[in-house]
């Protein structure tokens, strides 16, 4: 057994054979996790740009929005996700948040709305949310997604990642956006 075993690391075609059987499974697990992360990538991508629209097109309402218009900008900004909103099975929230005149510098919420029932952004909350300066008598709207990416491959391996983006953006054209909550 051994006689064979030297006889082919010695020939040329048997150290690339042994070369090979050693390289192969570790080139093919580099692989696979490239791709992987790529995918990743992708679907973090497709959130956040997913948030960017969502909170864009808040923020261009005249007026306030009926129920209609709040699910279906839930639902544009769900299908700007694509292929990773049916893999990811995303929560979006969509959230108004002002600072009253009160010389305080708390914040209200208006209102909030999400595509899950009982994920809506709650007024315990606000104060862990990294929010932007906002004037008194001004406000914002939030939108926030959160999603749980699977991998495609080596699911046991890599598990699930968490994906998260929160976007806020100013009313253009009204100083308070409200729901109809």
């Amino acid at each position: 057994m051994l006689r064979a075993f030297r006889n082919l690391i010695l020939r040329e075609g048997g150290a690339t054979a042994v070369e090979f059987a050693i390289m192969f499974p570790l080139m093919l697990v580099f692989f696979i996790n490239v791709i992987v992360m790529f995918d990743g990538f992708r679907a973090n991508r497709a959130l956040s740009v997913a948030s960017h629209a969502g909170s864009d097109l808040l923020s261009r309402f005249q007026e306030n929005l009926s129920s209609k218009d709040i699910q279906n900008v839930l639902a544009t900004t769900s299908a700007i996700m694509g292929q990773y909103a049916d893999k990811t099975d995303p929560v979006i929230v969509m959230a108004s948040i002002r600072n009253p005149f009160d010389n305080k510098p708390d914040l209200q919420l208006v209102c909030s709305q999400s595509n899950k029932s009982g994920k809506e952004l709650t007024k315990d909350q606000l104060g862990g949310l990294s929010l932007p300066y906002v004037p008194e008598g001004d406000s914002v709207v939030l939108v926030s997604i959160k999603s749980t990416y699977k991998p495609l491959l080596v699911n046991d391996l890599i598990g699930t990642i968490t994906l998260e983006d929160v976007q806020f953006r100013r009313p253009r054209f009204i100083k308070e956006l409200n729901f109809g909550c």
